[in-house]
């Protein structure tokens, strides 16, 4: 179930992003916005616990300011168990600080899985993101 959600996910968000972008750089944006929609719900629905099975929702949302870019919102929601009470396996420490597990999940190697492999898909998403905010 899982693995046909993220495809499906994945479907919808191409095709939402060509329906708003059908220019001639209809591409690119729907590259990198996949990307950032494939990282979040992937990691999203590998950490749910709903009967084993992930369960992730997510929105796109679309605005243009007057006199400025065109902006993109995604929002993301889970049934999982939370970043806290995730990395907190690891870093039982973030009990006591819990506003800094957010933060927490933005350093390298920093995953409930306590190695170096982990800790890369928050990091990796606002790390691109802060490159196309510069486009």
């Amino acid at each position: 179930k899982s693995h046909n959600q993220y495809e499906d996910m994945i479907s919808e968000t191409k095709r939402i992003m060509y329906e708003w972008f059908p220019g001639r750089y209809a591409d690119q944006y729907v590259k990198q916005i996949t990307e950032y929609v494939k990282d979040i719900a992937a990691n999203s629905l590998e950490h749910s616990e709903e009967n084993e099975e992930g369960v992730c929702y997510f929105t796109l949302q679309k605005y243009n300011p007057q006199n400025s870019k065109t902006n993109i919102h995604v929002a993301f929601g889970d049934m999982g168990i939370g970043i806290l009470n995730s990395l907190a396996s690891m870093y039982p420490w973030l009990l006591e600080e819990k506003q800094r597990a957010v933060e927490c999940a933005f350093i390298k190697g920093r995953s409930c899985r306590g190695h170096e492999n982990g800790g890369l898909g928050f990091r990796n998403v606002k790390k691109q993101l802060k490159q196309l905010t510069r486009q």
